[in-house]
């Protein structure tokens, strides 16, 4: 899968991608790399923005997904109210 930065600045090969994990500040998604570097996916404003962006990508790549373009921007009424990034069941079980 690669993945399209919020800030569109960076292109990422999830081939090549150690860990994804939400920054120390709650508002950032970041991305080590096996070569032991790293970069900013995405920041938005609110630590509930920015879990759920994270599942997104998460329902993205176990959907199989070959790309994924994080949100712009992330309402509080479509977080509330979305059960989107949630897995669909299938016939191995699911959630």
């Amino acid at each position: 899968m690669v993945v399209l930065a919020k800030s569109q600045s960076n292109i990422i090969n999830c081939d090549h991608v150690e860990n994804i994990f939400i920054g120390s500040d709650g508002k950032s998604i970041k991305a080590n790399m096996e070569s032991r570097s790293g970069c900013e996916l995405a920041k938005y404003d609110t630590r509930e923005q920015t879990e759920f962006a994270l599942g997104m990508l998460f329902a993205a790549m176990a959907a199989g997904e070959i790309s994924f373009e994080f949100p712009k921007v992330l309402s509080e009424e479509r977080i509330r109210g979305s059960g989107e990034y949630k897995t669909k069941k299938n016939r191995h079980g699911g959630s």
